[in-house]
């Protein structure tokens, strides 16, 4: 499992993972409860919105800017829109031959990645088999749960919107917990904006939907990464799929590109490559 694929899935994911949520849930303030904390000696780290994250005992320990105990977990996303994915236990299921997973991580067939910041610790597992998260919630900013069925996994909200596993497939849920898109997606990411990202099972390769879930871009060996670039990167700004060769396509315009030469791939990308890899901003 420590194969090169699976150190540079974790590398883009994590990488990703941290961009979006420093950009969008970074506390420039430190509260003097907080403070008093880290000065004790105690890592805290922010999840936005006045919740903060320790590690107590192998337990995620989430805090309010008081320093009051929000609730222990086993992993946590950021708060995010008033609302925080939760996972409260883990499963492990022995496979035949030894390895070892970061935690975090889940292994499923193939390796998959679980958005949330791993806690430090390793597990010995059979590549059979596959450590995952359990007992999934969705809480509020007062620690109250807005799911009205069960979940078997989660990414973030963003837009309004969080993609949840029900019998595995992704869906879509909106800030009150209802289910606005039924599961119909190997795994789905989160939205930027207008536009929002699905994988197949294997998280290898991505596509783009749109606000009424209608597949845009669909999943396609051409695509095996996904960035959000604040500042511009390889000719592209915000939302942009990346190829095995290294190349982006700023969403927007491709999608354009797909949907003008009638929805043929090859095609949009010539005239992508033709239109936008040569403009200058």
């Amino acid at each position: 499992m420590g194969s090169m694929k699976y150190q540079k899935l974790r590398k883009l994911f994590l990488g990703l993972f941290l961009v979006v949520s420093l950009s969008s849930n970074g506390q420039k303030t430190v509260p003097s409860a907080i403070q008093t904390l880290k000065k004790a000696g105690m890592t805290v780290f922010s999840l936005g919105e006045g919740k903060w994250q320790t590690i107590v005992n192998g337990k995620v320990r989430v805090l309010n800017d008081d320093a009051s105990v929000f609730g222990e977990f086993t992993s946590v996303s950021s708060f995010h829109q008033h609302r925080m994915v939760v996972t409260k236990g883990e499963i492990t299921i022995e496979g035949t031959k030894p390895t070892e997973l970061i935690v975090g991580w889940v292994k499923e067939n193939n390796t998959k990645f679980s958005p949330w910041l791993p806690v430090k610790k390793t597990v010995s597992l059979g590549s059979e088999g596959y450590s995952t998260f359990s007992d999934w919630d969705i809480l509020d900013e007062e620690g109250k749960s807005i799911l009205k069925f069960p979940i078997y996994g989660a990414t973030i909200f963003d837009e309004g919107l969080c993609a949840v596993k029900v019998n595995g497939k992704y869906g879509f849920i909106d800030l009150d917990g209802n289910m606005v898109c039924k599961p119909k997606f190997d795994y789905a990411y989160k939205f930027f904006g207008n536009y929002g990202v699905i994988e197949d099972k294997y998280k290898n390769h991505v596509g783009i939907i749109d606000k009424e879930f209608e597949i845009l871009l669909p999943v396609s060996k051409q695509f095996t990464s996904v960035g959000f670039f604040v500042k511009e990167y390889k000719g592209c700004k915000g939302l942009s799929l990346g190829t095995k060769g290294g190349a982006f396509y700023e969403v927007e315009h491709l999608v354009k590109c797909y949907l003008s030469n009638e929805r043929n791939l090859k095609k949009a990308l010539k005239e992508y490559d033709e239109t936008y890899r040569t403009r200058s901003r």
